[in-house]
């Protein structure tokens, strides 16, 4: 049926395309295994934040499943009233944004009505702090606002 040249393009082709598949689904795996570690460890950074925010005011409560694209560099966590304990209607929400520094993990705070507050920055930036906080501007902080409250709408919104 096929010439030889054909079945040589063939074969080629199919095991770059074998590669690809293979690349993938090893990526897929590991983003599926670390999506448990994210579980565990954002609370913790997202809590430092919180409090340097707005202390006490807030604690980090269940992780909520975020129904979104922006999922793949997000978490997203029902927060708690600090002096009861008591669940309150606020998200706590973790997102990689990006910066002159490269993707800085931003913490947001988002309430009943979606209207979303920038809280802080997670993680320990060390000398770049200073420039962080100078190089990204009000704008791209505004930007992801909106996008925190776009994915915060169709995440609450979506699971009723």
């Amino acid at each position: 049926m096929l010439d030889k040249n054909s079945k040589k393009h063939l074969i080629s082709y199919l095991c770059f395309l074998g590669i690809i598949v293979l690349m993938t689904a090893i990526l897929v795996f590991f983003i599926i295994i670390s999506r448990e570690s994210w579980k565990k460890g954002f609370p913790s950074e997202m809590q430092v934040v919180l409090d340097s925010y707005s202390s006490g005011t807030y604690l980090v409560g269940k992780y909520v499943d975020v129904k979104s694209t922006m999922s793949v560099s997000s978490a997203v966590y029902s927060l708690r009233d600090g002096k009861s304990g008591l669940n309150t209607k606020d998200y706590g929400v973790i997102i990689r944004i990006p910066s002159i520094l490269g993707p800085v993990p931003a913490v947001f705070v988002c309430d009943e009505n979606y209207k979303v507050a920038f809280a802080g920055y997670a993680g320990d930036l060390g000398k770049a702090k200073c420039a962080a906080d100078l190089k990204i501007s009000g704008g791209i902080i505004s930007y992801w606002e909106k996008q925190v409250s776009i994915m915060m709408y169709k995440t609450i919104e979506g699971s009723r």
